[in-house]
């Protein structure tokens, strides 16, 4: 099947988006002489970054256009999924079903929210379900948690004062009073025992 050509809404005429994932640009160029020996215009397509091949195959999910003398950076599959699906929802963004990033076909995108793509990346395996200690944030191990979790059932009262409370707690570990208290009533770091 031929490529299919549309406009990117708001920019018609200068330039397009195909359902393969590419953008084209109509670029003005003096094409000889006229009946009056003046220059003729004609417009001529040429597709936006592939004149640098390498930087197109690594980063085929953004590109720059020029808009009235700006550079302006373009998510493609965005624009492809706007000209041959129809606009996003509120909080939409665009993923790809497969998971590669140079595979721009429109068969390949949808729109849907952070929470779904990162199910749906989960899901394919492009992406791991990263928690606790994993998280690149994360101050504690999980040893840590149980630990914590050890100290507050061995005090008398749940909330003693001295060595046990949660401030001493919470200072040992380098973490505020609050995040030892989601620890304790397993708010947070429930996957740990």
């Amino acid at each position: 099947m031929a490529e299919q050509w549309k406009a990117i809404k708001g920019l018609e005429g200068v330039y397009e988006v195909s359902d393969r994932g590419r953008i084209r640009s109509y670029r003005c160029r003096r094409c000889g002489t006229g009946e009056n020996g003046g220059w003729t215009v004609c417009y001529f397509p040429r597709l936006i970054g592939e004149d640098n091949p390498d930087t197109y195959r690594s980063n085929r999910y953004r590109t720059t256009i020029r808009v009235n003398g700006k550079t302006r950076s373009v998510n493609v599959a965005a624009e492809v999924l706007k000209a041959f699906v129809g606009p996003p929802g509120k909080g939409q963004m665009p993923y790809l079903l497969d998971g590669d990033p140079t595979n721009l076909r429109v068969s390949n995108l949808r729109w849907g929210t952070r929470s779904e793509i990162n199910k749906h990346y989960i899901d394919i395996g492009h992406r791991r379900h990263v928690r606790g200690e994993h998280v690149w944030t994360a101050r504690l191990t999980e040893n840590d948690v149980r630990e914590i979790r050890r100290l507050a059932e061995s005090r008398p009262g749940p909330w003693n004062r001295g060595d046990l409370s949660d401030r001493a707690i919470a200072e040992r570990y380098g973490v505020g009073r609050v995040t030892i208290r989601d620890i304790i009533e397993r708010r947070s770091w429930k996957h740990v025992e």
